[in-house]
C-alpha cells in the first residue's frame, strides 16, 4: 500500500496546515518521495514527489510564482506545499484556481513549521510503508516459489498474481503461443510475436529510465489498454513472455508492482526451467532407445514394441532415415556471449531445443517422427509419404532448416537420407543407408546440401573400386601434377575441366560460366593436357581423368594428400 497524501495530511506535524486545492485528490495521490525546491525547478523534481517551498526568489513576482507551480506541476510531482508567511504571504487566487482545474494539490503551511520536522516524519512514514511493501513482496515471491515447487500450471501462477496486481495477464512461450490467460481480451494477443521480437531486439524499454528493473520491460501499443510485455529467461535463453495489460503508465512508478512483477518472471522462469528438465529427462531415454535400435543393441521383440508405444511410436509405420550432421555448433557456441554453460552442457540444452523444432515441423505436416541427438548429429526417422518422397522429405527439411535457423542463426547442416522402400521394421538398415550418404556427401565436401541415397548409385560404385590399389597408383599419377600446379598457380584445373566436361567440350558457353577469356580457358585446357599428358579430344582420355576426378574426390587420396 503507497503511503497517500491523505496520510501525510494526517500527520501531527500537518495539523495547522491548509489544503488550498483538489482536496478530493488526497486519498489518491501517492506519495514516494518529499523534496525541498526553489526556483529554478528545471529536473530535479521526480514523479510522485510532495515538494515544499518557501517560494523565495518568485514570492513578489506572481508571475514567476505562477511559471513555478507550473513547472512542478508538470514535473509529475504530487502535491505543492509553500511555507507562507514570509517570501508568499497568500498564494495567488489566479494560481489556485489553475491548480483546482488541473486537480492538483496546493497545501498552505505556517511558516513557523519547519521544513526540516516535515522531512523526518514523511520520511519514517515512507520507509515504514517501504519496510512493510518489502515484507509484502517476500511473502508473495515465497508463494510464488512455493507454487512451482508444488508442479502448479502457469494458470494457477497467472491467477494468484492477478489476486494482487488486478491487471489482465498472459503467458505466452518463446514462439508467441498463447500457453493462458486471465482477464485479457484474447483478441489482443493474437500475432504478437514478430512485433515482440522487434521490440526487445531494439531494446525498446517502456519508459524512459535506464533503471535496471525496467530494462527488459517492453510496451506494445493497443487499444483500449496497452500490453506491456516482459521476457521470461532461463541458462541464456528465452522461455517467454509474461504479458499485462493496462491503460495507463502509473504502474510503472509503483514500485511494488515491479518487484511483484520481477519475481513473477523469476517465478515463471523455474516453472518454464522444472517443464523443460522434465523434458529433457525423457528426451535422453528416448534418444538411448532409438539409438541402440538402429545401431542393432535391440531385437524387435513385444517388449520393445511396448516400449516404443510408451513414447508414443509407432514401429509398424514405413520411416526414410534422416542424418543431419550439425557442421559449426562450437563456432554457434562461442559465438554465444550470454551463456555461461561449458559446451557440452550447453549442447545437451539444445538438443531438446533442436528436437523440438523438428518435431514441431512433424507436426505441420502431419507425420510421425522418431528423432535422436548422437553428440552434433540429429537422426530422423520420418513417416514415408504416399507420393513423391523425395520432394516431401525436401518440404521436411526446408521446414526444419528454417526453425533451426531461427533458433541458431548461421547453422550449416549437412543431410544424409536413406530410402522408405525397404518397408518396415528396417531401422538399422535404413540408418546406414542414410550414414552412407552423409558420408558420400561430406567426401565431395558439400557444405549445407542434401544427399539421397537413391542419388549415390554411380558415388558407391566407384568407391567399390576406390581402394584398389593399381586404381590408387594410376589416379595420383594423373592428379598429382595438377594439384601440385593449383597450388603454385591458384587456376582451379580441376574445376576448370569439370565445367568444360559439363558443357560437352564447348569452349565458349564453358568461358562464359566461369567468367573467363576464351583464351584464358584454352591456355587451361592446354596446360591440363600438358600436365597429365592425356588428350582432351580423345573419349578415352576424358574417360580417364573425369574418373580420376571423381575417384579423387570421393576417396581417401584428397587426405593423404595424393
Amino acid at each position: 500500500m503507497d503511503l497517500t497524501m491523505s496520510e501525510v495530511m494526517q500527520l501531527s506535524i500537518m495539523e495547522t496546515a491548509k489544503v488550498k486545492t483538489a482536496q478530493r485528490k488526497l486519498k489518491g495521490s501517492p506519495v514516494e518521495w518529499v523534496s525541498v525546491i526553489e526556483t529554478p525547478v528545471e529536473n530535479f523534481i521526480r514523479k510522485n514527489e510532495f515538494v515544499l517551498s518557501t517560494g523565495v526568489g518568485c514570492g513578489q513576482d506572481p508571475e514567476l510564482l505562477k511559471e513555478f507551480v507550473i513547472d512542478v506541476m508538470d514535473s509529475g510531482a504530487t502535491a505543492l506545499a509553500f511555507a507562507t508567511g514570509r517570501f508568499v504571504y497568500d498564494i495567488p487566487d489566479n494560481i489556485l484556481e489553475m491548480a483546482e482545474e488541473q486537480g492538483f494539490i496546493i497545501i498552505d503551511i505556517p511558516w513557523e513549521i519547519r521544513f526540516s520536522d516535515i522531512l523526518q516524519l514523511v520520511m519514517e512514514k515512507l520507509n515504514s510503508v517501504n519496510r512493510e511493501q518489502l515484507k509484502q513482496t517476500e511473502h508473495i515471491q515465497q508463494q510464488l516459489i512455493h507454487l512451482v515447487l508444488r508442479g502448479k500450471s502457469f494458470n494457477e501462477i497467472l491467477q494468484y498474481l492477478y489476486h494482487h496486481l488486478q491487471m489482465p495477464l498472459a503467458m505466452l512461450d518463446r514462439k508467441g503461443e498463447l500457453l493462458t490467460q486471465t482477464h485479457f481480451n484474447k483478441g489482443l494477443l493474437d500475432n504478437l510475436l514478430s512485433e515482440l521480437h522487434d521490440k526487445f531486439q531494439g531494446n525498446q524499454s517502456a519508459v524512459g529510465t535506464d533503471h535496471p528493473l525496467y530494462q527488459n520491460l517492453v510496451k506494445l501499443p493497443r487499444k483500449p489498454q496497452s500490453i506491456y510485455a516482459m521476457a521470461i529467461e532461463s541458462n541464456g535463453y528465452l522461455q517467454g513472455y509474461l504479458l499485462l495489460g493496462s491503460e495507463s503508465q502509473t504502474f510503472l512508478y509503483n514500485p511494488m508492482v515491479m518487484h511483484i512483477l520481477e519475481h513473477a518472471t523469476t517465478a515463471a522462469a523455474l516453472c518454464f526451467l522444472k517443464q523443460n528438465t522434465i523434458e529433457e529427462t525423457e528426451l535422453r531415454i528416448k534418444d538411448d532407445f532409438l539409438l541402440n535400435m538402429v545401431k542393432g543393441k535391440l531385437f524387435l521383440d513385444e517388449d520393445i514394441y511396448h516400449r516404443a508405444a510408451f513414447f508414443d511410436y509407432d514401429l509398424e509405420l514405413p520411416y526414410t532415415c534422416i542424418i543431419g550432421e550439425l557442421k559449426n555448433l562450437p563456432e554457434i557456441y562461442r559465438d554465444h556471449s550470454s551463456t555461461r554453460l561449458s559446451f557440452d552442457e550447453w549442447l545437451r540444452g539444445m538438443n531438446y531445443y533442436i528436437q523440438k523444432e523438428i518435431n514441431q515441423s512433424g507436426e505441420t505436416l502431419q507425420r510421425r517422427l522418431m528423432t535422436a541427438f548422437d553428440d552434433q548429429t540429429i537422426i530422423i526417422f520420418l513417416e514415408s509419404s504416399g507420393g513423391n518422397q523425395q520432394a516431401f522429405v525436401n518440404d521436411f527439411l526446408d521446414s526444419v532448416e528454417r526453425r533451426l535457423h531461427s533458433l541458431l542463426p548461421g547453422l550449416t547442416v549437412l543431410w544424409g537420407i536413406g530410402t522408405h522402400k525397404d518397408g518396415i521394421e528396417v531401422f538399422d538398415r535404413s540408418y546406414e543407408k542414410a550414414t552412407m550418404a552423409l558420408d558420400i556427401g561430406k567426401r565431395q565436401n558439400r557444405s549445407g546440401e542434401r544427399t539421397f541415397f537413391a542419388d549415390t548409385q554411380m558415388n558407391r560404385l566407384l568407391l567399390t573400386i576406390a581402394d584398389h590399389q593399381e586404381i590408387k597408383d594410376m589416379t595420383s599419377g594423373i592428379i598429382n601434377p595438377i594439384i601440385d600446379y593449383d597450388k603454385k598457380r591458384d587456376m582451379d584445373l580441376i574445376g576448370t575441366f569439370m565445367a568444360y566436361n559439363r558443357n560437352k567440350g564447348n569452349v565458349s558457353q564453358t568461358a562464359r560460366i566461369l567468367n573467363l577469356h576464351r583464351q584464358s580457358l584454352l591456355y587451361r585446357l592446354r596446360k591440363i593436357e600438358a600436365l597429365t599428358e592425356l588428350s582432351l579430344v580423345n573419349a578415352d582420355d576424358l574417360f580417364l581423368l573425369e574418373l580420376s576426378i571423381r575417384l579423387w574426390t570421393l576417396g581417401d587420396l584428397k587426405k593423404r594428400q595424393i
